[in-house]
């Protein structure tokens, strides 16, 4: 059994393969043997990205490993090209260890979606041993792997390859770890908490239709043993998950607010949490 590697990919193919094949290289960094370094990829990525809508600006290129020599050209197609990239070069790691390439969907614009699916797929994966590649995609994928990831055990590894801006085509590292060519960072990987107050706090805000007196907020919080000061709302304003009203009398459920609350409740999302939750227990 080997490792499952999460790569976020969006129009550079590079910013998924580079690290897989640092870590596949240099697999005595982490394993004993080869095998052991990948199992399975799965990539996170678009429904535009997976049919060719996206186009890199220019071919993928496969180089010799820790130089720039091009040894031929892919496709301007990131998904066409990373999926050909894999199977030429791991293919064999992947079939000793009956692995697979697999997807992942997740959209740009739709936080909530996102992290489901990618809780779903982390979900299927509980039983491996995952790391997540951060470094393509854009920004909101970025985002919405970490948050997902940050909630608790499931990801082992997260890391991060940093590549010149002239040589982003290249599918292997242009040079050693360490040199200005090229550079491996591992992330390091801290499991998130939730506190019970303050979704409390966002159910009743919704339960109450959206908007609540503050007072009287303070006041049901306090009746359910779950006291919070005007410090403590003022900090759940600044995370932008309520609002206050313009006199400052009525707290305010916010659209983000709702998206946590939503998640919070989601049958998928908790039986993710409750994973990550007995993760470590005896």
């Amino acid at each position: 059994m080997g490792v499952v590697h999460f790569l976020l990919l969006g129009g550079s193919p590079g910013a998924a393969t580079v690290g897989l094949s640092y870590c596949i290289e240099n697999y005595s960094r982490w394993k004993k043997e080869r095998r052991e370094i990948l199992e399975s990829i799965v990539v996170v990525t678009t429904e535009e990205v997976l049919k060719g809508y996206v186009k890199s600006p220019k071919p993928a290129i496969v180089n010799k490993y820790g130089t720039i020599q091009k040894v031929k050209d892919l496709s301007r197609e990131p998904f066409d090209s990373l999926r050909r990239f894999v199977n030429e070069e791991f293919g064999d790691l992947i079939e000793q260890n009956r692995g697979k390439i697999d997807t992942c969907k997740v959209r740009i614009d739709d936080l909530e979606y996102s992290v489901l699916s990618i809780a779903s797929k982390l979900l299927e994966y509980k039983e491996k041993e995952v790391w997540l590649n951060i470094t393509g995609g854009m920004n909101p994928m970025t985002v919405q792997s970490l948050f997902t990831a940050y909630l608790g055990g499931i990801i082992a590894k997260i890391y991060y390859t940093y590549v010149p801006p002239e040589y982003v085509s290249l599918m292997k590292p242009p040079g050693e770890n360490g040199s200005e060519k090229f550079n491996f960072i591992e992330v390091p990987m801290v499991k998130a908490e939730f506190d019970p107050a303050y979704f409390n706090i966002l159910e009743i805000i919704k339960d109450e239709g959206g908007i609540i007196e503050t007072e009287n907020l303070l006041s049901k919080l306090k009746s359910s043993g779950r006291s919070i000061d005007k410090h403590g709302l003022l900090k759940m304003r600044g995370h932008g998950v309520i609002a206050e009203d313009k006199n400052g009398k009525y707290t305010i459920l916010t659209d983000a607010g709702r998206t946590l609350l939503s998640l919070y409740e989601n049958p998928i999302f908790k039986e993710y949490m409750q994973l990550v939750t007995n993760y470590g227990k005896v």
